[in-house]
């Protein structure tokens, strides 16, 4: 009597030819379509896209507003005072750069070593400083690296700090690579680099941004903290973009919206240094997306909390 147990289609078939003509081709197609499913997967596996090192460009604009910001070029209705203001210098250093690409991974932008610009994973942004009719300098709009990408990724966000890394923030400038010995985006060894210089003027005197690091650790300004600084402020900036048709602005007027740049406290920086004593930092650095404790005094602390980051966006 013959077993109804069909076979696999390593077994060999027994079966009679006249009486169970029928019963061999139903076994037959289910064998094909059972047999076919291992070779069906390694074509599958066999379809991986290459990975290849890819040049990528983020591209960056400094504005006032709805204008191009132009080194020495005034601009009206600047802050609550809706002032005249004379913008003489806007630089940015840039770093730890990670994108998020199409589906959905993330991966450490390679930063070109250029030898003018950009160094140990550092761009320095520079839209036009030193504006006064006697030097003609060089500007840097960009951002360029490399990714390993297959052909179907993309980016879909970028992710950058505003600033330069602890590790090499604090070191004598005379001797580090350019772009990080640059003298007018350096404080002291204590402090570490200017990681955003904005500066103006109205007629009322001169209105500046200069964001770094504060608290550090020291015992005088010629040393190098060992540990972080207890402001490090470095705020970090997530922006959905497509590198490849969008730009990323910088808008001056956005940061100075709630500020009145004619007024300026005496006996304080003009404008804001960063420091934490400072009344005029208390409508600035929280822009940045970042807390500020406010201390006019050793015993008087209030903490400004963070806005929603509103100096950076895309275009």
């Amino acid at each position: 009597m013959m077993n109804n147990v069909l076979p696999s289609c390593a077994t060999p078939l027994l079966l009679k030819p006249t009486s169970f003509l029928n019963s061999l081709a139903l076994i037959t197609l289910l064998c094909l379509a059972g047999c076919g499913s291992d070779s069906h997967y390694e074509q599958e596996a066999s379809t991986d896209e290459p990975i290849t090192a890819t040049d990528e460009v983020i591209n960056f604009k400094a504005v006032v507003g709805d204008e191009p910001y132009i080194c020495g070029q005034t601009y009206a209705g600047i802050g609550t005072s809706a002032s005249d203001l004379i913008f003489k210098d806007f630089r940015v250093y840039i770093s730890d750069i990670d994108v998020t690409l199409s589906d959905g991974s993330t991966q450490a932008l390679s930063v070109l070593e250029d030898g003018i610009w950009q160094h140990d994973g550092v761009t320095l942004l520079d839209f036009g400083h030193g504006c006064d009719g006697t030097s003609d300098n060089p500007v840097n709009t960009k951002i360029e690296g490399s990714l390993q990408l297959t052909q179907s990724q993309s980016i879909r966000q970028v992710c950058f700090d505003v600033g330069v890394p602890f590790n090499i923030n604090h070191e004598n400038n005379t001797l580090q690579a350019s772009p990080l010995n640059v003298s007018g985006m350096y404080w002291a060894w204590q402090s570490g680099h200017k990681f955003f210089r904005l500066d103006g003027s109205t007629d009322a005197g001169g209105f500046n941004v200069h964001l770094g690091s504060t608290g550090c650790d020291t015992t005088n300004k010629t040393e190098a903290p060992t540990a972080e600084c207890i402001n490090p402020n470095r705020p970090r900036v997530c922006l959905d973009i497509d590198p490849s048709t969008q730009t990323i602005l910088v808008d001056a007027k956005a940061l100075l919206q709630d500020s009145n740049v004619s007024l300026n406290t005496p006996k304080t920086a003009p404008g804001c240094m960063s420091g934490n004593n400072d009344p005029e930092c208390q409508n600035i650095i929280p822009k940045f997306g970042l807390d500020f404790m406010y201390m006019p005094s050793v015993d008087d602390k209030t903490l400004i909390e963070a806005q929603a980051q509103s100096v950076f966006y895309v275009q």
